[in-house]
């Protein structure tokens, strides 16, 4: 199931219990979000084969991340919030340093779409 049947993306507040923020920019619907683990980015990846990564304080987008030939299917970001790991169904893995917001380096060797990644706790 995508995160959004759109390409908006609501970000709710538990507290409020109200839609606190609406971000938009993908082209296309939105297949997986993740919040960066000091809480200060949200990003997104898309049918529209982006990255993009928002500034929560903001409410705006900071930057997005290019180079998957296919729609992304996951994203996450690692607990020291200096690399994005993205999956596609382009059959591979992305590392991305958050910094410079370039590639790092591309896995390769899936033989069907990648809609899930996650990293350890010690990023290896």
């Amino acid at each position: 199931r995508p995160a959004s049947s759109n390409q908006l993306l609501k970000v709710w507040s538990l507290e409020e219990k109200n839609e606190s923020m609406l971000l938009e920019g993908h082209a296309q619907r939105v297949n997986s979000v993740v919040i960066s683990k000091d809480g200060e980015r949200l990003l997104s990846g898309s049918r529209d084969t982006t990255i993009r990564v928002w500034n929560l304080k903001e409410e705006r987008e900071n930057f997005s991340l290019r180079g998957h030939s296919n729609p992304v299917g996951g994203v996450h970001v690692t607990p020291d919030n200096r690399r994005v790991i993205s999956g596609s169904l382009d059959n591979t893995i992305k590392v991305w340093d958050i910094r410079q917001q370039t590639e790092e380096f591309t896995f390769k060797g899936h033989e069907g779409s990648v809609m899930t990644v996650i990293v350890t706790s010690d990023c290896k």
